[in-house]
């Protein structure tokens, strides 16, 4: 069984952008965090998806 469409998703790689150390902290930082963020979620969605189906599946 494959899972659902909107459960394989590409993650967001924002860009760098900051010229200065301080710039890359300031602009580019919060934004990789984001996207590191809402990436391990689609990962956590993706495992309790499996998750369930295997206990689904285990039963019939």
């Amino acid at each position: 069984m494959l899972p659902e469409p909107w459960l394989i998703t590409a993650c967001n790689k924002p860009k760098l952008t900051g010229k200065t150390p301080a710039q890359t902290i300031a602009e580019d930082l919060p934004r990789l965090k984001n996207a590191l963020s809402n990436c391990a979620k689609q990962v956590d969605d993706y495992l309790q998806w499996y998750e369930k189906q295997i206990k689904t599946n285990k039963y019939n």
